[in-house]
């Protein structure tokens, strides 16, 4: 059985974990965005040397 002070504790620790994993999503999202326009770059030059 959780006491109050355990499960406050418990709650910030899982926000905490939410949060730090948002936080890597967006981080990986933005990755993924920035291959994509590196890709498109590349691309287009060589679409440009043919």
């Amino acid at each position: 059985m959780f006491i109050p002070c355990t499960y406050q504790a418990t709650a910030t620790q899982a926000e905490g974990e939410r949060d730090a994993a948002l936080a890597e999503r967006d981080t990986l999202a933005q990755a993924l965005a920035t291959a994509k326009d590196h890709v498109s770059t590349v691309e287009a030059e060589l679409e440009s040397l043919k």
